[in-house]
């Protein structure tokens, strides 16, 4: 816990179907999980030039869990869409 009761927490963490994950945090936050930033940890086998990655964080995350989706985008002249796989780092703060 952060000095004036700021709890931060941190993990890794991999798309599941269609995109869509359910990270639990660690531990439960005692109020309420304030935000929350997800980032590429680790490129697939189908990352390339002109296909990155995103992640994101979907509606508020909870004092447990937050729903994240993380999407790909298929190359020139394709679109973004969610793929399972995909590695990511997270860190959340909340009190």
């Amino acid at each position: 816990m952060q000095p004036g009761g700021t709890l931060l927490q941190y993990g890794a963490s991999c798309s599941g179907s269609s995109g869509y994950s359910t990270p639990n945090f660690p531990v439960a936050f005692p109020n309420k999980c304030q935000g929350m930033i997800v980032v590429e940890s680790a490129a697939t086998t189908n990352w390339a030039v002109g296909k990155p990655s995103l992640h994101g964080v979907q509606g508020y995350p909870s004092k447990v869990q937050a729903d994240v989706y993380s999407m790909i985008f298929s190359g020139l002249g394709g679109g973004w869409g969610g793929m399972s796989g995909l590695g990511y780092f997270w860190l959340a703060w909340g009190y």
